[in-house]
């Protein structure tokens, strides 16, 4: 029997506020639930389980079991150890090495969540060895049977505009890179990652919390067939957005009150 877990959705056409409280704390924290999101706040080790929340879920509201776009924000090992705030039983985010991590990454099955035509993002490091994991053959690509077609990289600049440290810094880049893949026809089985095949794009932005990833819903609906109404999931999430599902043991985490504030702005 699959681990159990819980999948909750906001299926109102406003934002609700949740409260969580366990037994490690004396009063309950509360979080902002986008419109129309859901999502299953749970170790991403335990696969089985979450397949089977989106299966009751299928059930009871009539909808499709798997997605168009499906996000990940991988724990990469020179950053995992840094996350905070971690479920209790946890597991994926402090794993140590890019052996775990590909393990964990191709025991997901995400092939069994993936749309026809489903697009697959990746967020990776600037190391060598990640990018390696994701589009070497027998990676987490070529195992979703995924082809690369995109290459993102967002640039993280000041309020100024100037990038938040040397492009040429040794330890520290300003930037990270995300690699979009579309899942291949059944006749197309082998790998076209040609450079010249590929489409490079640069967002440039200020971040704003450590570890939190620009919202790309608006940028990724013109590269999917419905724009208006495709479905995606972000895995490895920390925090939510309207219309879609999260999954992850920190996937609400920016969604806390304590990372909002009341708009100083008057309704026109």
């Amino acid at each position: 029997m699959a681990p159990s877990a819980t999948l909750i959705a906001n299926t109102n056409d406003e934002s609700v506020v949740v409260s969580v409280s366990d037994h490690r704390i004396t009063c309950a924290e509360h979080y902002r639930v986008p419109a129309g999101s859901s999502f299953c706040l749970g170790d991403c080790n335990r696969a089985q389980g979450f397949r089977a929340a989106l299966r009751e879920q299928s059930e009871q509201q009539d909808t499709p079991r798997t997605f168009d776009f499906i996000l990940l924000d991988p724990p990469w090992p020179n950053r995992s150890v840094k996350r905070t705030h971690k479920t209790a039983g946890s597991t994926y985010s402090v794993e140590a090495n890019l052996r775990d991590i590909e393990d964990l990454l191709l025991g997901m099955d995400l092939d069994m969540l993936m749309a026809d035509e489903c697009l697959v993002g990746v967020w990776i490091t600037n190391k060598q060895a990640v990018r390696d994991l994701v589009l070497d053959e027998g990676g987490l690509f070529d195992s979703l049977g995924v082809q690369l077609v995109e290459e993102w990289i967002w640039l993280k600049t000041t309020v100024h505009g100037e990038p938040v440290t040397p492009l040429d810094a040794l330890w520290r880049k300003p930037y990270e890179v995300l690699l979009l893949g579309r899942k291949r026809s059944i006749d197309r089985t082998h790998i076209a990652n040609d450079a010249t095949d590929v489409r490079r794009r640069t967002l440039i932005g200020v971040p704003d919390l450590h570890s939190r990833k620009p919202c790309l819903k608006a940028l990724i609906g013109p590269l999917l067939p419905s724009r208006e109404t495709y479905r995606a999931l972000e895995v490895f999430a920390r925090y939510l957005v309207a219309g879609c599902w999260s999954w992850g043991d920190e996937c609400i985490k920016f969604n806390s009150e304590e990372h909002w504030k009341k708009s100083d702005r008057t309704p026109e």
